[in-house]
């Protein structure tokens, strides 16, 4: 594919953002895209950088492929089958994951603020240094421009054992997500809504829960020492065997938690 169609392709996804429907890649454009997209990732004098803005790749299985780097602003990739697809440092700005498989994709330090993740898979995902705040958009009805934001949405996601590690949260919705032994150390989570999410055996060391709404999460086994709970909400939250630091443990902040402390089994226990 030369520049010319690059740029056809770029103009044709941009002039969607005011109109309902993204525009849809053929078949030919999207491959020719790609290829000259992992040619440029490689350091390739003929490799593009794929700039997929607003398009609707939803559906489509992109599994193995590269677009690390790549401009995915708004991109919809609804139930699309993306296993250990790369997206490292990629600018998936308010795109739309909505019930893909993500198995295994990377997506580590990507620009990930307002994108929706609702449904998908994530298991064994790597997110590490990602930013997955909300975004601040502007939309536009064809008479008026209007600000609003849009929050980072996981609810219903399955993302266990994923790596989440430092990655920026602060105001994403996590409701009934599963995040089952997932890596969140160092993570920012102020002000997240977490209700409902099961985080049994994850790794919440360090992490800011400052203002977070943990209310009915599971957190059975979850190690979260180190971790800031400043006005976090734990309210029939689970917290058995859950490591906590010994101050954290008296905390008002937990204190209408489900709390079960371990202790080893005594021999009438095992009589």
């Amino acid at each position: 594919m030369n520049a010319s169609l690059i740029f056809v392709i770029y103009i044709r996804c941009v002039m969607t953002a005011n109109s309902s429907a993204p525009y849809k890649l053929t078949t030919a454009e999207l491959d020719q895209a790609l290829q000259l997209h992992e040619s440029f990732v490689a350091g390739l004098l003929q490799g593009r950088r794929a700039t997929l803005v607003q398009c609707d790749l939803s559906g489509v299985d992109l599994s193995h492929r590269n677009l690390s780097k790549a401009d995915l602003t708004g991109t919809r990739f609804r139930r699309a089958l993306l296993k250990r697809t790369g997206f490292r440092e990629a600018n998936c700005f308010v795109a739309d994951l909505s019930a893909a498989n993500l198995v295994r994709a990377d997506f580590s330090g990507a620009d990930l603020r307002g994108a929706s993740f609702r449904g998908a898979i994530l298991d064994q995902a790597i997110l590490a240094g990602a930013d997955l705040r909300e975004a601040a958009v502007m939309r536009y009805d064809g008479q008026d421009i209007t600000p609003e934001t849009r929050k980072t949405d996981f609810s219903a996601a399955h993302a266990t054992g994923a790596d989440l590690a430092d990655t920026r949260l602060g105001g994403t919705v996590m409701l009934r997500a599963d995040f089952a032994d997932a890596r969140l150390r160092g993570a920012d989570l102020r002000n997240a809504d977490l209700r409902g999410a099961n985080f049994t055996g994850a790794v919440l060391e360090g992490a800011d829960l400052g203002g977070a709404n943990l209310g009915g999460a599971i957190l059975r086994g979850a190690l979260m020492r180190g971790a800031k709970l400043e006005r976090a909400v734990f309210t029939g939250a689970d917290l058995t065997r859950a490591a906590l630091d010994d101050a954290a443990l008296t905390c008002a902040e937990i204190a209408d938690a489900v709390r079960i402390e371990y202790r080893p089994l005594s021999q009438e226990d095992m009589a």
